[in-house]
């Protein structure tokens, strides 16, 4: 069973982001409301990351330098806050969590 088939399960009306199920860490819900998925914030823009990276890489058909890298890493932190993390559609809207390192 997929995780969107198990998330479906529990909410068939789950709103679940394209390219960012390996970023799904679980479902959750508040008292009173709908069960919603769960990302991991840095996992999603790890995803981005990747498929900046790869982008750039077949458009300039190099390695890329570390100048690129970290504008690709800039673009995943502003493409996931805006698009992602902003986008609120509702009672089924996914939660984003930010993990704490261990030892803290």
């Amino acid at each position: 069973m997929t995780i969107r088939e198990q998330i479906s399960e529990y909410n068939e009306e789950a709103i679940l982001f394209d390219d960012l199920d390996d970023a799904i860490i679980g479902v959750g819900q508040q008292h009173g409301s709908q069960t919603v998925a769960i990302y991991d914030r840095q996992k999603c823009i790890d995803i981005f990351y990747h498929n900046f990276v790869e982008e750039k890489k077949e458009q300039v058909e190099r390695e890329l330098t570390n100048d690129e890298l970290l504008e690709a890493e800039t673009d995943a932190i502003e493409w996931y806050e805006y698009n992602v993390a902003c986008a609120y559609v509702g009672e089924n809207t996914p939660i984003f969590v930010e993990r704490f390192e261990d030892g803290f």
